[in-house]
């Protein structure tokens, strides 16, 4: 039965490149998979970014990855501004708006192995605040590279 998956999967692929749509596995990205998520009404499943939760991504990546892009949004569309996140020991400063955006994260070095990305909300760049306490910030879709 793999087999004959297989072969249609690959049948599949051919397709897409002929009408140019590329491969879910290819240039495109691999999707982000995050080991918990929370329910959303809006954007359904996604991974909260904040002072208490950080995303770790699911499996051990033993092919280095070069390059994440991840799609964020406030959760509060009336409060916006950049947060400060972590990946591999750099910082990356992003905005986040009131509507979903993708941000690009490239560390120096590739990463390996568990992946966990969180949010340092003590730092001063991390202004997606309320005045006093920081916004969550969602991750509503993602690719790694």
């Amino acid at each position: 039965m793999a087999v004959k998956m297989d072969a249609v999967l690959g049948e599949i692929r051919e397709a897409d490149s002929a009408t140019g749509i590329p491969d879910p596995a290819g240039s495109s990205g691999h999707s982000l998979v995050a080991c918990r998520v929370f329910a959303d009404d809006r954007y359904g499943q996604v991974a909260w970014l904040d002072d208490a939760n950080a995303m770790e991504l699911i499996g051990y990546h033993v092919e280095p990855v070069t390059r994440l892009e991840l799609y964020l949004v406030s959760a509060n569309a009336e409060c916006t501004g950049n947060i400060v996140l972590t990946v591999g020991g750099e910082s990356f400063t992003v905005p986040v708006g009131a509507v979903p955006a993708k941000v690009t994260l490239t560390p120096a070095t590739p990463l390996t192995g568990i992946i966990s990305i969180t949010r340092d909300t003590a730092n001063p760049a991390d202004t997606l605040n309320d005045g006093t306490d920081p916004i969550t910030a969602f991750v509503v879709d993602g690719r790694w590279y």
